[in-house]
């Protein structure tokens, strides 16, 4: 089979894949599970241990971008685009929330999504740069702590200071009017908006599923397994759902839902995502290989 048309399917898959994963949590909101926020005080080691986690997995999948040796400056282009894509940066939320905001795409976009843009380049930069010191790179020990310094000057100064700065340009962009902006529940458009256009995540963890996966290992179920704790640690999920569950003032079984609602996300698209692989190493990637 011709394979431009896997590719066809496997775009259509990914796209079906974002659709449900996010309708996870849109339909458990309708049918009264409450939203996180507001049922919960952060604790001051979230923010911090979010980071760190999610640094130590970007920096593992740094590791397995394999390119010619020094093209440092292409792998923290790719580097940058997945981590992006991961983090719905690119498209999702900026599209969802400019909408949401009453159609100030380039206000919102300045306020939340360009500071957090700049951080991701930054730490982009900085992993390849580790990654390519082949005497760091031997220590985990030395990757620990500069990574874990990172994170710490990440959440105490590095990402409050790119939002200062950053925050002087909106004084060239209209805010929205306030009566223009969409509330809870949100109307169909929203919905559609954000259901499309989860795809982005979707695409960018397939990728890292490509990159992670061993089609060798007999152990399917361990690769998955593998493949959604990447996932759960990069999209921040897991250390939220840990410190939301030990900082709910929710019953125990209300706040797994609440939380739940976003956890199930991932997990969802890296149980899918891992239905997929077998297949594309089989189908698509062979073909690949002949057609090169």
């Amino acid at each position: 089979m011709n394979k431009y048309f896997y590719h066809i399917q496997l775009s259509i898959y990914l796209l079906i894949i974002g659709i449900l994963a996010v309708n996870i949590h849109i339909q458990m909101l309708n049918l009264g599970i409450p939203h996180p926020d507001g049922h919960y005080i952060k604790p001051a080691w979230m923010e911090p241990l979010k980071i760190f986690t999610q640094l130590i997995a970007v920096y593992w999948i740094s590791l397995k971008i394999k390119l010619k040796p020094h093209n440092n400056f292409k792998k923290i282009i790719i580097l940058f685009l997945l981590f992006s894509a991961m983090m719905q940066l690119i498209l999702r939320l900026p599209l969802t929330s400019g909408y949401v905001n009453g159609g100030a795409f380039l206000f919102t976009w300045i306020a939340a999504y360009f500071p957090q843009l700049i951080w991701v380049l930054i730490s982009s930069t900085l992993i390849v740069i580790l990654s390519a010191s082949q005497k760091i790179s031997k220590s985990k020990t030395y990757i620990i702590s500069i990574l874990g310094i990172y994170s710490t000057l990440s959440w105490l100064i590095i990402i409050p200071l790119i939002n200062n700065l950053t925050g002087g340009l909106l004084v060239f962009f209209t805010p929205a009017n306030p009566q223009d902006i969409l509330l809870p529940p949100y109307d169909l458009t929203t919905t559609i908006i954000a259901s499309l256009s989860f795809v982005e995540p979707t695409i960018a963890y397939f990728i890292i599923g490509l990159l992670v996966w061993d089609n060798d290992s007999k152990n399917k179920v361990i690769e998955a397994i593998k493949l959604i704790f990447v996932i759960m640690v990069i999209s921040q999920s897991l250390v939220r759902h840990i410190a939301f569950v030990l900082n709910s003032d929710l019953p125990f079984v209300t706040t797994n839902l609440s939380v739940g609602q976003f956890t199930l996300e991932w997990i969802f698209v890296g149980i899918m995502i891992s239905f997929l692989l077998p297949w594309y190493h089989k189908k698509v990637l062979p073909a690949k290989k002949v057609n090169t």
